[in-house]
């Protein structure tokens, strides 16, 4: 007969459901800190770091009817409409400035091109539509474990949505989401929050802090941390460090979006602190040397190019063309960070900033629709900044 003392197969048994129940127990706790280990703000819209746009010159009208030649194609990319979106904010914001921009429904048509965009980004049938996704391509945003995941852009698998992750909560926090709208998929109802607390749980800091950093600020802010899945506290402060240990110019866009990212952090964290002291100042330091590389770096032509962190603008250009060395996008990138920074560190630019917003109002002049459908992101950024600028400083292009 079995023993049912110490050592007997009862208390064998015993140990085994304890051991079973503990691990259970675990497995939960390690689930639920997954899903709910950072608390999030209610109902709350992007800390806003843009002041309000207002305009009410002629220059800022012939301005906006040269931006309007930007338009979005039938069938759009994710990443076009993002931008498309958030360059639709800052012409709305100025055509209601200027009352010149109302239609008979009361509202401008880029307030209808962006509420259609938001529609078709986060309603997943209207997606469909939009986006003409077909049967087997995969799903734009999807339930997964934490909250919402959103597909990266794969021809191989024939999906469309972002470039690099984090580029969609990005724009979302651009084009003043809040964190309480809707998001409409098969599966049910679920919040912009749901995107945030996945990204915030799955966050690399290696891989795309250039593109949330700005995000999870404008969203957490006056929050100064958050922590990752298994525990990882993450703080603006590491976020901030990390930014800036690189050379300005690595990364996407030639360094741009780093510099748009620790400008960002540091406009929120004017109101918001949200980085001590002494990381504001390095921070400070990191994008004025960006800004003394720029004042020796513009072309003849008022263009910042690739090589805009050389103490010099490259001698010769590799064809006659101004569009050489992504010139559009470099240009329209600095001018939109530039702009987050106060007076007394732009001012040794004016000159350069004049320049460069010429440069780019000559080139979109001259824009057709097929350079749009060539390269609409660069387009948008570029009209963008022409349009923030002439709220700060106007400028008589004709002169």
């Amino acid at each position: 007969m079995a023993r049912c003392g110490p050592g007997g197969p009862a208390s064998v048994a015993s140990v085994v459901i304890v051991t079973f129940a503990l691990l259970a127990a675990y497995v939960a706790n390690s689930n639920r800190q997954k899903t709910s280990s950072n608390s999030l703000p209610p109902a709350r819209r992007p800390i806003e770091v843009l002041p309000p746009l207002s305009a009410k010159n002629d220059e800022v009208n012939q301005l906006l009817v040269l931006c309007r030649k930007i338009a979005l194609p039938v069938r759009p990319s994710v990443v076009e409409a993002l931008h498309y979106w958030r360059l639709c904010l800052v012409k709305e914001a100025i055509a209601i400035s200027t009352s010149t921009g109302r239609i008979q429904s009361g509202q401008t048509a880029e307030e209808i091109a962006s509420d259609d965009i938001k529609r078709s980004l986060l309603v997943e049938s209207e997606y469909i539509k939009r986006f003409g996704a077909s049967d087997g391509a995969e799903r734009l945003i999807t339930p997964a474990e934490g909250g919402l995941t959103i597909s990266n852009k794969d021809k191989k698998r024939r999906s469309d949505g972002q470039s690099h992750p984090g580029q969609f909560l990005f724009y979302l926090s651009e084009c003043n989401v809040s964190l309480d709208d809707e998001v409409q998929l098969t599966e049910g109802t679920f919040r912009v929050s749901d995107i945030l607390r996945r990204e915030l749980l799955f966050f690399d800091q290696n891989e795309s802090a250039a593109k949330t950093a700005p995000a999870f600020a404008r969203y957490l802010a006056p929050q100064q941390s958050f922590r990752t899945w298994n525990q990882t506290e993450i703080s603006f402060t590491g976020m901030m460090s990390s930014l800036i240990k690189d050379s300005p110019e690595s990364g996407w866009c030639h360094g741009t979006h780093r510099l748009y990212a620790v400008a960002t952090l540091l406009k929120i964290s004017e109101s918001e602190k949200i980085l001590p002291p002494p990381v504001r100042a390095e921070a400070l330091h990191f994008l004025t040397g960006a800004i003394d590389h720029l004042s020796l770096s513009q072309h003849p032509d008022g263009a910042w190019r690739y090589d805009w962190i050389a103490q010099e603008p490259a001698a010769a250009q590799p064809f006659a063309e101004a569009l050489w060395g992504d010139s559009i996008v470099v240009t329209g990138h600095h001018l939109e960070w530039l702009f987050l920074m106060d007076d007394s560190l732009v001012s040794p630019l004016d000159t350069s900033i004049e320049r460069a917003r010429r440069f780019l109002h000559l080139q979109l002049t001259a824009l057709t629709p097929a350079d749009v459908a060539k390269d609409l992101i660069a387009w948008s950024h570029a009209a963008r900044s022409l349009l923030i600028w002439e709220t700060r400083l106007p400028l008589h292009y004709s002169k």
